[in-house]
């Protein structure tokens, strides 16, 4: 199998945004006698199948959801004419959203070579929300492995036993390049009921997260084994978290992201851009936002802030569960307004926040170290809990 480019695996990771179901599968090879091919999908309904419809049948857009809506239906089109993905078929579909919140799909793109795709982060509800937010994303802090994750190696067994590719590719964005790199490093451990660790030959996370020391130190023989095909690109502050699966082999990238304003913008697929080849368009380093970002995770993945963490008193952690939760609904507004009604809030945390806050640093970046800071902090103080008996209250 020749390696697939960057642009190819970014384009399985934006059809795994699309609610494509096990039934549809089925219904169409009953019909048709084969699986249903990306063109089949999408001419019969491709707008209707992406998660957020908000994003397509917004009138009048501007700015960053201009820009998204656009992007979304050139791609949709581009499927539909042949121009990309011709011939990759949807032969597998894992959707777990109403249990553990994951989704992803297997799509063939020839008789011996396939794609795994996982989804990231969705906000559609308030269950989505505790689901990937919380139990997935924050309890990667714990330095254990998530539900989705155990799900997501479970998803590799299946399909490895069901289908006899000789090549697979892993991939997926967000909390889906998390689970598409963690589920590569467990399946070659004795947790995987599958050969699929020898017939995976590329694994890519686009901006998921990383993992505390804990974690890459429990799995450093397996991460240590499968090294050479797995590739972190990172290009917003949600990939610079913690500390990359990739980060000691040199095979974690900085990408451009120049497209976006907007923070949560800049962190989708559609704010990337692509060489002539195929390949992501490099930078140098990690922007200065990243950065700030990538230093308070580390710093508070350790034994001193973690005591300073657990000293915290609940009423604290409260204020900033509900922080946590303005800012995961995307509600920028009421995030600042609510930080501006408890200016003591950043009090407790010295240690994280002196010399980052500087002068002539935009609102939205304070905004987003602060809520940086405390969602680290929440998460450290009750490592080994789980996430979702403190923040259920706030988002259901």
């Amino acid at each position: 199998m020749g390696m697939y480019t960057d642009e190819e695996l970014s384009w399985a990771v934006k059809v795994a945004y699309f609610n494509i179901s096990e039934k549809d599968i089925n219904d169409f090879i009953s019909e048709n006698g084969d699986y249903p091919t990306l063109q089949d999908i999408f001419i019969a309904e491709g707008e209707e199948l992406f998660f957020k419809p908000s994003c397509i049948k917004a009138e009048n857009p501007t700015g960053d959801d201009l820009k998204m809506k656009e992007s979304v239906l050139a791609f949709i089109d581009d499927v539909i004419s042949g121009k990309i993905c011709q011939g990759w078929k949807v032969v597998s579909v894992c959707d777990q959203n109403n249990k553990d919140g994951m989704y992803a799909l297997t799509i063939e793109t020839d008789s011996q070579d396939a794609i795994i795709a996982f989804r990231g982060s969705e906000a559609t509800n308030g269950k989505q929300v505790i689901e990937d937010w919380v139990s997935a994303d924050f309890n990667i802090m714990n330095g254990k492995l998530t539900r989705q994750e155990e799900s997501a190696l479970q998803y590799l067994d299946e399909v490895a036993n069901q289908f006899d590719y000789e090549n697979f590719a892993v991939t997926g964005h967000s909390l889906g390049g998390d689970l598409a790199l963690v589920s590569t490093v467990l399946s070659a451990s004795d947790k995987s009921e599958s050969d699929i660790s020898d017939r995976i030959r590329q694994s890519v996370s686009f901006d998921g997260p990383g993992h505390p020391e804990e974690f890459i130190a429990k799995y450093e023989k397996e991460i240590y084994e499968m090294n050479d095909v797995m590739t972190h690109y990172q290009w917003s502050l949600v990939g610079a978290c913690l500390t990359s699966l990739c980060e000691r082999f040199d095979r974690y990238i900085y990408i451009r992201s120049d497209s976006f304003e907007n923070l949560v913008a800049k962190h989708a697929m559609e704010s990337l851009g692509f060489e002539e080849n195929g390949s992501l368009s490099r930078a140098t380093q990690m922007d200065d936002l990243a950065m700030q970002v990538h230093n308070i995770t580390t710093k508070i993945d350790n034994e001193d802030i973690l005591q300073f963490a657990l000293s915290y008193e609940l009423k604290v952690l409260e204020m900033d569960a509900r922080a946590a939760y303005y800012w995961l609904q995307f509600e920028t507004s009421a995030f600042l307004k609510y930080l501006g009604s408890l200016p003591k809030l950043t009090e407790p945390h010295p240690m994280m926040l002196n010399n980052l806050l500087k002068d002539g640093m935009s609102d939205s970046a304070k905004a987003s170290i602060v809520q940086a800071a405390f969602i680290a902090v929440l998460t450290v103080g009750h490592r080994g809990s789980d996430m979702r008996v403190l923040l259920e209250d706030w988002v259901m």
